[in-house]
């Protein structure tokens, strides 16, 4: 399978390709979905898949948006010419790179949205390629407010989405398998717990009106294929259960039939007591959809493994911080596997539990914030191919940055100012210019703060170029003669956010005429990326031999 499983910057533009052992049957003559892609940012109408031989081959129909998360899935409808079908579905996930970029925050707006937010999602709604807004209101009037971006980052509208009573999660994905993105809600209350499922005309308009029976009190949803069928299928963290008499509580397993209806009944999966935040991702590598939830009232993290067929049970409790109320997976040392964040309100920590790879989890760093944090978020802000952490600290009302040394190790921490009660935090390129941005909802202030990340060190910028450029096979950095001859770490990055080349070079290298090699290069456009004392520079070279 290409991009590989876990894979952390795969350029925006790739294709996702399954090579069999076998000559493939026509796919005219094969039935069912065979090869999808799930996307939870962008439209993937007119999307294409091929077979040639022994390969598969899907081809979107556009770029896939920076730093995204992408889901696939190969089905079992996948047939030989000789008739046979694959044994056992595979599922599997990547992440798209980055453009190179400072990984500071600054500027943006703080448009209004309903009364008591709790939660933020960014996506392209109405189909012109850039990321809208959602925010899920929790308020007896059970609405979500649509927010249309200008491409810029801007954000106007007053589209007020009619969902279930006490909408606490909003989340996008495609679920009737149209090419648009649809909207479901948790709604977390107690007296008629359901999933509210909205579906998108195309435009960025939701209609329909399917309340999907759940657990008591749902808190958080996930999307994936858990049965590896070809569709997206609900999971659903509940937050009480008086069955139990609270001693314990429920994930709700619905499956999607294919068209976004989903069953009424489905697996009630027990977990920790009072979940707050579920993830789904393939822990265990076996090619089937695990997920894990973060349990509010204990310090444990419940950890469930997939069967193959969308039946869950076994995994692991996982010890974390206290009163853990947000989970992400990601492969945050980069050795293949997704690894475990938890963001811990109580003790106002990051707990990181790296994977063995076979969905076990243990060791770890715990990062210490400044006040505790309800919402975190998992993303390449610096554009170097590794995921960073960011953290909307409710009190503090602050979104703390972290950056990843490539390790798993999180340093150099940055704080951003938000609007009052930061509750939900959601990354995306809102402006278009490759590099992840960040929206938090905030509670108390009833407003969305949009920060856009800043591309350079300006004044550095400004004193840096490339000499010649256009350049052949070499070329010379001009550098300001304050930098002295420290060790600089270069990375030349092309249009697509993958790194081509990476040294540690000094000044006096690097301004040298032969500073720069770049016969290795294809001709195109390139990004020379820079860190220096003073900060991260980044200047554009063109490739011409």
């Amino acid at each position: 399978m290409s991009p590989a499983r876990n894979a952390r910057a795969v350029s925006v533009t790739t294709a996702i390709t399954a090579t069999f052992s076998q000559a493939l049957r026509p796919l005219g003559s094969q039935q069912g979905p065979i090869l999808q892609a799930f996307s939870s940012q962008a439209s993937r109408a007119k999307s294409s898949i091929t077979c040639t031989g022994n390969t598969l081959k899907y081809t979107p129909s556009s770029s896939f948006k920076p730093g995204e998360t992408i889901f696939a899935t190969i089905t079992t409808a996948a047939q030989s010419s000789s008739g046979e079908h694959l044994a056992a579905p595979q599922v599997f996930q990547f992440t798209t790179a980055t453009s190179p970029s400072t990984g500071t925050f600054g500027g943006g707006s703080d448009p209004v949205v309903g009364d008591n937010a709790t939660s933020v999602t960014l996506g392209d709604l109405d189909g012109d390629g850039d990321l809208d807004m959602l925010t899920a209101n929790y308020n007896t009037d059970g609405t979500v407010s649509v927010r249309l971006n200008d491409g810029r980052g801007n954000f106007t509208g007053k589209q007020e989405v009619k969902v279930g009573y006490g909408p606490y999660q909003v989340v996008l994905s495609d679920v009737d398998n149209d090419g648009d993105l649809d909207l479901l809600t948790a709604n977390a209350n107690t007296v008629v717990s359901t999933v509210s499922v909205r579906l998108n005309n195309g435009k960025g308009t939701f209609g329909g009106a399917q309340e999907v029976k759940t657990g008591e009190n749902p808190h958080a949803l996930a999307l994936a294929d858990v049965d590896g069928d070809g569709d997206l299928d609900l999971l659903v963290a509940n937050y009480v259960d008086s069955s139990s008499n609270y001693t314990s509580s429920t994930v709700s397993v619905r499956l999607n039939n294919g068209t976004g209806e989903f069953a009424s009944q489905g697996q009630e999966v027990m977990v920790g007591t009072r979940p707050m935040g579920v993830a789904a991702g393939d822990l265990d590598n076996d090619g089937d959809i695990d997920f894990v939830t973060v349990n509010s009232n204990i310090t444990t993290a419940s950890v469930r493994l997939n069967n193959g067929r969308g039946i869950f049970g076994g995994g692991q409790e996982v010890n974390v911080g206290v009163s853990p109320h947000a989970v992400k997976l990601g492969d945050i040392d980069g050795d293949g596997d997704l690894d475990l964040v938890t963001g811990d309100l109580n003790t106002n920590t990051v707990s990181i539990r790296f994977n063995n790879g076979s969905g076990s989890f243990s060791d770890g760093q715990t990062v210490t914030l400044s006040t505790g944090a309800r919402s975190i978020a998992l993303g390449d802000v610096d554009g170097d191919g590794d995921l960073d952490l960011l953290a909307a600290t409710y009190t503090g009302n602050k979104v703390e940055v972290h950056m990843n040394n490539g390790t798993g190790a999180f340093t150099n921490k940055q704080e951003v100012s938000v609007g009052e009660g930061p509750y939900s935090l959601a990354l995306g390129d809102v402006d278009g210019d490759g590099d992840l941005d960040f929206a938090t909802v905030n509670n108390t202030s009833k407003t969305v703060s949009v920060r856009l990340n800043q591309n350079d060190n300006k004044r550095l910028a400004e004193e840096v170029s490339i000499y010649p450029n256009p350049a052949h096979l070499k070329a010379q950095m001009i550098l300001p003669a304050r930098l002295g001859n420290q060790a600089l770490h270069m990375r030349i990055i092309n249009v697509v956010g993958q790194t081509m080349i990476e040294r540690d070079l000094t000044v006096e290298q690097l301004m040298m005429p032969s500073g720069l090699v770049l016969k290795s290069l294809a001709n195109g456009v390139y990004y020379v990326c820079l860190d220096t004392s003073e900060g991260r520079v980044i200047k554009r070279v063109v490739v011409e031999k």
